[in-house]
């Protein structure tokens, strides 16, 4: 069997370096090029009427959401999610028992493979929105779709103007009240806080209103160990960071 020879050897890793590295160049360019097309998907055939046409505190007007077709089109869908002066408009999921936490990060709501995903909580949260801190996740698309917006948070008279997120759920609108957007690490916030009792809440709602970013906008509002809260989450540009949207419940709208 003839040998190789020590050039031959350098011209064949050279070359399957070389390969290799077209290999990550095309897929990493394939993936931007996702990332940047314009989301089609049509989530407005769920609604009776537009969610912008939000239900005035105190009138038990008509649910703009078609929760009936959404949920028998996906029996994971648990509410619908509208934050002010944003595109952000889309059915919230919560992942079955047959699935892992993380299955709407890489998952639409046809249930098919998407690097989009969907907007969505984990199994540690209630469906309902009972929890005392009830965390949303989406990704920061380059598109400008799911949570990407949050990011206009970052601008004080964007933040100043924008104050109220809307979940709505059947029978119900939740209006929460924004109270602080600011980055953070990338730790798991169920994890990290035991929001159930007192002083876990108490970690929690200090984090948030005084946050130790430097990127932050604050709102000064009175938070209680008692209140509702959600956190919305996306990630930034570096690998260990989270941008957080906190708000709080200040309103339960009944719905027809």
């Amino acid at each position: 069997m003839a040998k190789i020879n020590a050039r031959t050897k350098k011209n064949i890793i050279f070359i399957t370096a070389l390969v290799l590295a077209a290999a990550v160049f095309i897929t990493s360019a394939v993936m931007l090029v996702l990332r940047l097309l314009p989301d089609t998907y049509d989530y407005d055939r769920f609604k009776t009427v537009t969610t912008d046409k939000v239900i005035q505190v105190g009138e038990k007007g008509e649910n703009p959401i078609d929760f009936e077709k959404l949920q028998n089109h996906n029996s994971d869908v648990c509410a619908w999610i509208m934050v002010d002066g944003t595109e952000i408009d889309y059915p919230v999921l919560r992942p079955g028992s047959d699935a892992d936490n993380e299955f709407y990060l890489n998952h639409n709501l046809d249930k098919e493979k998407q690097i989009a995903g969907s907007i969505y909580m984990e199994k540690g949260n209630s469906a309902d929105f009972s929890d005392p801190n009830t965390v949303i996740y989406g990704h920061n698309m380059l598109n400008g779709s799911m949570f990407a917006a949050l990011k206009k948070f970052r601008n004080a008279d964007f933040f100043k103007e924008n104050k109220y997120i809307y979940i709505f759920v059947p029978g119900h609108v939740y209006k929460y009240h924004i109270i602080s957007a600011f980055v953070y690490d990338d730790r798991h916030i169920l994890n990290s806080f035991n929001c159930y009792i007192a002083a876990g809440m108490e970690a929690y709602v200090e984090a948030c209103i005084n946050p130790a970013s430097l990127v932050k906008n604050v709102r000064q509002l009175t938070v209680n160990t008692d209140d509702k809260l959600i956190t919305l989450s996306t990630c930034t540009s570096k690998k260990k960071e989270r941008y957080l949207v906190v708000a709080k419940l200040i309103e339960d709208i009944e719905t027809k």
